[in-house]
C-alpha cells in the first residue's frame, strides 16, 4: 500500500467510525471537514464519494443534515496544517 492510499484510508476510518456509533440528532446540521493529502482527482473523488454514500446509509444527507468542507493537499504534506487550520475556523465537526 502506498503512502497516499494509507493516509486516505486512515483519514476515512477516523472520520467514519464515530458516526456509526451515534444516532443523528433531529434538526442538527453536522459540518464535516474532508482533508485529503492527494489532489482533487478522479481517484480521490471516488474515495470521498464512497465515504459520502456510507454516511447517507447512516442517515446523513448532504444539504439536509450534513455539509462537507473538502480541502486538498495536492500531494504536499507541508500544506496540510494550514488547510486543517482553515477547517477549524469553519467550525467543522472534529471526529
Amino acid at each position: 500500500m502506498n503512502r497516499r492510499s494509507f493516509i486516505s484510508s486512515v483519514t476515512l476510518a477516523l472520520l467514519a467510525a464515530p458516526l456509526a456509533a451515534e444516532a443523528q440528532p433531529a434538526g442538527k446540521v453536522v459540518r464535516i471537514g474532508l482533508l485529503d493529502y492527494a489532489a482533487s482527482d478522479p481517484a480521490s473523488a471516488a474515495r470521498w464519494k464512497a465515504f459520502r454514500e456510507q454516511l447517507r446509509g447512516l442517515g446523513y444527507v448532504e444539504g439536509q443534515n450534513v455539509v462537507f468542507e473538502p480541502r486538498w493537499g495536492d500531494g504536499q504534506v507541508g500544506g496540510l496544517p494550514s488547510r486543517a487550520a482553515e477547517l477549524s475556523m469553519r467550525k467543522v465537526t472534529f471526529l
